[in-house]
Parts: structure tokens; sequence; C-alpha cells
């Protein structure tokens, strides 16, 4: 059973539209965080800002970070299917 499994999932996805799927996502988690590191990156904003607000934009750019190397991963395991 686990050697048709193995074989089977390369049949049973369009593994080019899922690396599309993965790669537009990944883009838009990069632009995302390239928000974030301007903002992170601007003097003014650390200064004036809330301490809660500058915690909360760091944490989600630890999130991104994460969602990022976990399409970064996919991809990979994509990319061995071919």
């Amino acid at each position: 059973m686990l050697i048709l499994y193995k074989i089977l999932p390369p049949l049973l996805v369009d593994i080019d539209a899922e690396l599309a799927k993965l790669e537009k996502e990944g883009k838009k988690i990069d632009g995302k965080l390239q928000q974030i590191e301007g903002k992170l990156g601007n003097e003014s904003f650390l200064a004036k800002a809330p301490a809660a607000v500058v915690e909360k934009v760091k944490k989600e750019q630890q999130e991104l970070l994460g969602m990022r190397e976990k399409i970064v991963e996919a991809k990979k395991r994509f990319e061995a299917l071919r």
C-alpha cells in the first residue's frame, strides 16, 4: 500500500499548477515581508508606535517567515516529484 501512495500522488496532482500556486503565494508573502521590513527599519515608526504595535508587527514578520519556509519546502517536494 505504501508503494501505491508513493506512485499515485504525481498522477493525481498537477505538479505545475501546484508549483504556480506556491510561487504566487510566495510572492504575496514576500511583498508583505517587504512592507513589514520597511516599518521595522523606519526609526520614526519605532519611536512613535506603541510597544504592543511593534511587537505585533514583529510577530507577523515571524509568522510570514515561517510560512515562506513552508512554501520553499513544499516547492522542493513538488520538484522532486517531477
